[in-house]
């Protein structure tokens, strides 16, 4: 899996193959071109969504959102849905 010290920033448990962070498959919703993302979160933690053209430059596409819940989502703007989009999930604790 990942370092300890990611797991701690996750909220997730080095010692259990079955706690990580990951998204769920997104959302797609054609009639305002957004997607939205969900995932298991830890209370506390904060998460933003980052987004990249070429999987090397990675910028925020949304707020920083603090769960309060054990589900978090957001709902992403598409840059344009005729290119390639990669998306992934930062946390901070």
């Amino acid at each position: 899996g990942f370092p300890d010290c990611a797991e701690f920033a996750a909220g997730t448990s080095p010692v259990s193959a079955n706690s990580f962070l990951k998204l769920n498959t997104p959302a797609y919703q054609a009639s305002n071109n957004k997607v939205r993302f969900q995932w298991a979160s830890a209370q506390g933690r904060q998460y933003r969504v980052q987004g990249s053209m070429d999987g090397v430059t990675w910028v925020p596409v949304s707020l920083w959102v603090q769960a309060t819940t054990g589900t978090t989502s957001v709902l992403v703007a598409v840059p344009d849905p005729s290119e390639p989009f990669l998306f992934r999930l930062e946390v901070r604790p």
